[in-house]
């Protein structure tokens, strides 16, 4: 049933306590929580903008409004939700739910199970990161490898020994504090620590990314295109 459906997505995406609403005492609304409810719509063409001020109104004093449709979505819908904060799914007969707009995805992404993905990632990105910097370093070794021009190569050097290695070495220890409290946190549920500790190793993983692509056309895409390798590599380890 559709409800149930969207009840169970909810559930996943951080509302942990969401079920279909009682028969008979609808009001608007077809799942709720303590925090969030949802109407959900099976309908062949697509759902306007009223329907969407309706459940903005239904759901006044709760911190989250979703609707759950078949058919889409009008642009005067997306319109309103943009306005109102309400977060579109679209569903299919396959149960397959998918965000049509930035709250949805918002939503989305700062799920328990979209944080658990990232945090058990993390390590890994980490770890290509590392291995590329490490082969990219023992290459430069050798002066056959150097750049032709003594310019790029020393621009290079300062900013890999000055930018580029240290933040490496001061992603190492949120990685491990991460690492080391993946499964404790995740059992407990304490997902507000586990977000910030994934927060503070991806600021230190993106910084090393853009500190890549800043060496440039020649270092910076040897080190992107070994970061990659690694990483594909990696992943598919863990999956064997």
């Amino acid at each position: 049933m559709a409800e149930e459906l969207a009840a169970a997505h909810m559930r996943l995406i951080g509302f942990p306590d969401a079920r279909r609403t009682p028969q008979g005492a609808d009001g608007g609304i077809d799942v709720f929580s303590s925090t969030a409810v949802a109407q959900v719509k099976y309908h062949s063409s697509p759902i306007g903008g009223p329907a969407i001020q309706q459940l903005r109104g239904a759901a006044h004093g709760i911190e989250h409004a979703l609707f759950y449709s078949t058919s889409g979505f009008t642009s005067s819908a997306l319109s309103a939700a943009g306005r109102t904060g309400v977060a579109l799914f679209t569903f299919t007969e396959r149960n397959d739910v998918s965000p049509a707009n930035e709250v949805a995805r918002v939503l989305e992404a700062n799920s328990p199970q979209r944080l658990i993905e990232r945090a058990s990632v993390a390590p890994r990105r980490a770890q290509a990161w590392s291995l590329a910097i490490g082969e990219l370093a023992e290459s430069q070794i050798d002066p056959a490898n150097h750049h032709p021009d003594p310019a790029v190569f020393s621009t290079f050097v300062e900013r890999f020994h000055g930018e580029v290695y240290p933040t490496l070495m001061g992603s190492l220890e949120p990685i491990q504090r991460l690492t080391a409290h993946l499964q404790t946190l995740i059992e407990s549920e304490d997902f507000d620590t586990l977000d910030r500790l994934v927060r503070e190793v991806e600021e230190h993983l993106t910084k090393i990314a853009r500190l890549a692509d800043e060496l440039g056309d020649h270092y910076g895409a040897i080190l992107l295109s070994g970061y990659e390798r690694h990483y594909r590599q990696l992943s598919e380890d863990a999956d064997a």
